[in-house]
């Protein structure tokens, strides 16, 4: 009794102020249906004004579809993480429109000897000694995919020049 006592209490509140905590956000939900299959909606509840106080609506939909999809992104970004850390393969993610290293994976940080927060963020050229409008040609073959290979000199931390093959994808 006191509980519905309470919804009585707080449903007249809504009516005459047109106020409550609920209004103005969106809240999730997951269903299960008749058949035993889930639904996640997101319904947003909102106050009405009229003649004589406050009415109620809501707005909901079913966003199941989406929820699934945003899973199986989790998961696909997981299994490419997990990849790219534990790859015996240096890989170094580098942006092609200004050449920046954005990631590196651990055989990385040991093969060139800088630590991750050095080589994130560095300019591929401080790695790669071709002059930079090569390099920039390159990274424009590169994104464009007219090219998937290359191969550069490279320097390491501690100054040794190597010779590297270089796959790229986009």
């Amino acid at each position: 009794p006191e509980y519905v006592e309470k919804i009585k209490s707080n449903m007249l509140e809504i009516i005459q102020t047109g106020q409550s905590p609920l209004f103005n956000h969106i809240h999730t939900a997951e269903f299960i249906r008749a058949d035993g299959s889930r639904r996640t909606v997101e319904q947003i509840t909102f106050p009405v004004k009229k003649e004589n106080g406050y009415g109620v609506r809501s707005m909901a939909r079913d966003v199941t579809e989406r929820r699934i999809a945003e899973e199986k992104l989790r998961e696909s970004e997981e299994r490419f993480r997990l990849l790219f850390e534990n790859s015996r393969a240096t890989m170094l993610i580098v942006d092609p429109h200004n050449g920046q290293i954005v990631d590196a994976n651990p055989a990385a940080t040991n093969y060139y000897g800088y630590s991750l927060d050095q080589l994130r963020g560095m300019p591929i050229n401080k790695i790669n000694t071709l002059p930079p409008e090569t390099i920039h040609t390159e990274l424009q073959h590169a994104a464009q995919e007219e090219r998937n290979f290359f191969v550069f000199p490279h320097r390491l931390a501690s100054g040794e020049m190597r010779t590297v093959e270089v796959h790229s994808s986009p």
